[in-house]
């Protein structure tokens, strides 16, 4: 949600740069590929969005362009239709600072996790990111929490423990898994090569979110269960869980439930503590404890 509401914002710097860079569609209608139509006003395409005001809702609107079947002018020139631009040239987006915490580490693979403490790269090769979700996974053009890499020949990195990319750090879910504090036990994704995004840090620990379940109690679901209500079971048992890097010990921390949260909480910060009214803990209560002993 945050990414698409930097995107938007970055749109709108954009609007307001010379009025001699119009490279953009004054006003016009959208037909979706589910057949749906939208009249808007002063479109833009980036990279594989679309950016408009939405004349129905007088609001600034981002669709994917794989969800476009036909772009058309108020005059019913095509613009796009089905894949292919017709006339309209992509508009490159100045960069705007994102606010998002970048910490100090050179840009590159860290394959391992001693080249990560080195703050050594195995790799400077280009990377990509990608969507987690969909057989053609989507080039994300915006800053996203969770995503896959890919190298410039289009191979999924597997088996790294961090990647360093445009300033920002993540942490590749496996290598937390395979790194974690000897007490997480029992702890699964269903993307563990998939990347989470570190959203603070400091000296002493590195913070981030990745959505994990407890893999004996989703065995149970699917095996116990079974069937449709087995897997909506053990997929509502998926949960964005605070991970801290702690480098001091150099491992990972999972705050599995509350209560494991306020264990590791309690010693550093009593103020963090939570009542614990649900089974997960609060993760903006997480982030504000964190910050305070980053």
């Amino acid at each position: 949600m945050r990414a698409g509401l930097l995107f938007i914002f970055m749109l709108l710097r954009f609007f307001t740069v010379s009025a001699q860079q119009k490279n953009f569609v004054s006003e016009g209608i959208i037909t979706l590929k589910n057949n749906k139509t939208t009249g808007f006003e002063k479109l833009y395409i980036v990279g594989e969005k679309v950016a408009f005001k939405n004349v129905a809702t007088n609001t600034q609107t981002v669709y994917l362009l794989a969800d476009i079947y036909q772009i058309e002018d108020d005059a019913q020139h095509v613009i796009y239709k089905n894949g292919e631009r017709q006339k309209l040239a992509e508009v490159v987006v100045p960069e705007v600072d994102d606010t998002l915490f970048k910490p100090r580490y050179p840009e590159g693979v860290y394959q391992t996790k001693e080249d990560f403490i080195a703050k050594k790269p195995s790799s400077t090769e280009q990377v990509r990111p990608k969507g987690l979700v969909g057989l053609d996974k989507p080039l994300l053009t915006t800053i996203e929490h969770a995503c896959y890499f890919f190298d410039m020949a289009d191979y999924k990195f597997k088996d790294v423990f961090a990647i360093s990319y445009k300033g920002h750090l993540y942490f590749q879910v496996q290598a937390i898994l395979d790194n974690r504090n000897k007490t997480d036990r029992a702890q699964a994704s269903d993307f563990a090569n998939g990347f989470v995004r570190v959203i603070m840090g400091g000296d002493n620990y590195l913070y981030t979110e990745a959505d994990l379940s407890n893999a004996w109690a989703q065995g149970l679901a699917y095996g116990g269960v079974g069937g449709t209500a087995g897997g909506m079971m053990a997929r509502s048992l998926v949960n964005g869980k605070g991970v801290v890097w702690d480098i001091k010990n150099k491992e990972f921390n999972i705050f599995k439930n509350c209560k494991d949260y306020n264990a590791f909480i309690q010693p550093l910060f009593p103020e963090g503590v939570q009542e614990c009214k649900k089974q997960q803990a609060n993760n903006w209560q997480v982030r504000k404890a964190m910050e305070k002993n980053k």
